[in-house]
């Protein structure tokens, strides 16, 4: 009963906090699956700029669901700057992989496109200052004004034979939302937009356990068919916006260049041994692997380049090595995914709180997969004692964190923990800006004595500030495969702090009351309704060992 309380509570809070938040859009209508991406062959734009446009929106579009739509507020109150999910750092296509999501919206998409094809940003990603820029626009229409069928017809010969690939379609359909598309030529928009309409679903968590994919592909027609979409006549007001008409002499981006001449139709990842969450230890091996998905009717030859990290060894699997340089030259057959792997060995003499990281490119596009943290972990070993002490944890009569602490020692370790509320609540200071403090706003401390048992990536709670380096990185909520045995879950709301015990085997421990060993659904409920708390942590206890 319990837990069911605290789900209903962390999922009223939240939706209550994020009532009426973002730009609300229309649900969509449902849109084609993309396919496979075109090759440049049999294909003619009108520039090298708007062909670098194009390449980079559908290199978005390939990503799928690794792409998520996300309008909500991380931040927002009064007097209190808006940031939003979108905003944690810009997002190049490749930075999507199944290992790690990014989030985007449907004016977000647009001016990321543009910023990573030339390295300028128009400073528009909402709708609303979309609407504004006016130095931007070659038309703009208040389709209000429109009565007749004569006059719709006219209008709408104007539109089409103005739009221009590279273009932005954008409607408002009333003074605070609506929609963003970039027009790519051929009859075709790319967009994104949340798959069952508003934003993220934060009531049932959907697109935790099932993906939903935020880019999409529909066509230009679609604005005039109406039913259940962007309907041209049923906004007040359209425009046609064309941002290199501000930015006239702006420059295709290397990254830009390179993904046209190499990676169209070619799908890549850095996927790691150690995933968002997994920290790995002085001494462990860590394999990188490289995805390369070929969706051409042509094979494809490609360079793939990579540098060893400064705190680890190169171990195997490169096609050659030159000093810290691994290097391999690869073809990939048509319709086929082919993977390369090598491995590294974290040296000896690195820092605990460090991690191991490289850049990495696939025909001279970076690709890159997410920073591994390097800390100490508890063996399989010890990590099958605690998952067994934890089946009979009724031979137990402390709870709580002494109830952990218990569990670590049985096992054979030994850890040093205060209260669940001294370690919550000293994790966290109030959020100053322009040096006025939000009480109500939360950012990590780097000056509390738990801050380096805290697992990157694995903290956060709706009132948490940005922090520049751990929020970029900080997923959505957490999932039990990010877990590891051991890990220590503290989560507040208000002034109730709950604690937990993850024991492996995707099962928790709930360590407060009368201690449980959670179901698998149970898990499942719980690591979703943190996401309705002031604050959660996760610790992992043998770093600061």
């Amino acid at each position: 009963m319990k837990r069911i309380l605290a789900l209903l509570l962390g999922l009223i809070m939240l939706l209550g906090t994020f009532a009426g938040c973002g730009e609300g859009e229309k649900k969509p209508a449902e849109t084609p699956d993309s396919g496979k991406e075109d090759e440049s062959t049999g294909r003619t734009f009108e520039s090298p700029e708007i062909e670098a446009l194009v390449v980079t929106a559908e290199a978005y579009l390939a990503r799928k669901s690794w792409l998520q739509y996300d309008q909500a507020r991380m931040i927002a109150g009064d007097a209190t700057p808006t940031t939003f999910r979108r905003d944690i750092h810009k997002n190049s296509p490749e930075d999507s992989t199944r290992q790690f999501n990014c989030y985007t919206t449907c004016s977000g998409f647009t001016s990321d496109v543009y910023y990573q094809t030339f390295g300028f940003s128009y400073n528009a990603d909402t709708t609303g200052s979309l609407q504004n820029a006016v130095d931007m626009h070659v038309w703009s229409y208040y389709v209000t004004t429109v009565e007749t069928e004569e006059e719709k017809a006219k209008v709408q010969e104007e539109f089409m034979s103005l739009i221009k690939a590279g273009d932005i379609l954008l409607c408002r359909h009333d003074s605070s939302s609506g929609h963003a598309m970039l027009y790519i030529g051929d009859g075709q928009i790319i967009h994104s937009a949340a798959p069952d309409g508003g934003s993220f679903n934060y009531s049932s968590c959907k697109d935790l356990t099932e993906p939903r994919g935020s880019v999409a592909l529909k066509t230009v027609d679609s604005i005039w068919q109406g039913g259940d979409n962007y309907y041209f006549f049923e906004e007040f007001f359209w425009a046609i916006i064309r941002p290199l008409n501000k930015y006239p002499d702006a420059e295709i981006t290397d990254q830009a260049k390179n993904r046209v001449a190499n990676m169209q139709g070619i799908i890549a990842e850095k996927l790691s041994s150690h995933p968002v969450g997994f920290s790995a230890d002085k001494g462990e091996e860590i394999t990188y692997t490289f995805s390369i998905k070929n969706t051409r009717e042509t094979d494809a030859t490609l360079e793939i380049l990579d540098t060893v990290p400064s705190n680890a060894t190169y171990v195997s699997g490169a096609q050659s090595v030159d000093g810290t340089t691994l290097k391999w030259n690869v073809t990939v057959p048509a319709q086929s995914t082919e993977t390369y792997s090598y491995t590294v060995k974290v040296n000896d003499n690195s820092n605990y709180g460090d991690y191991v990281y490289s850049e990495s490119t696939i025909g001279g596009v970076n690709v890159n997969c997410r920073k591994v943290y390097i800390n100490k972990n508890v063996s399989n070993e010890i990590g099958e004692k605690m998952f067994k002490s934890a089946e009979d944890v009724k031979k137990y009569s402390q709870t709580g964190l002494d109830l952990a602490k218990q569990i670590y020692a049985d096992a054979g370790l030994t850890i040093q923990l205060d209260t669940a509320e001294n370690i919550i609540h000293g994790s966290f200071k109030a959020y100053v800006r322009n040096n006025k403090t939000y009480n109500s706003h939360y950012e990590l401390d780097p000056a509390s004595p738990y801050f380096k048992m805290i697992v990157p990536t694995m903290y956060g709670g709706y009132y948490t500030a940005i922090s520049p380096e751990y929020d970029k990185l900080r997923t959505r909520g957490m999932q039990s495969t990010q877990l590891m045995a051991g890990d220590i879950l503290l989560a507040s709301v208000k002034d109730k702090v709950s604690s937990y015990l993850y024991v492996g085997g995707n099962r928790i421990l709930e360590l407060d009351g009368k201690p449980e060993l959670l179901t698998l659904a149970e898990t499942k409920d719980l690591l979703l309704s943190m996401m309705g708390y002031d604050k959660f942590i996760v610790i992992r206890p043998v770093i600061s060992q």
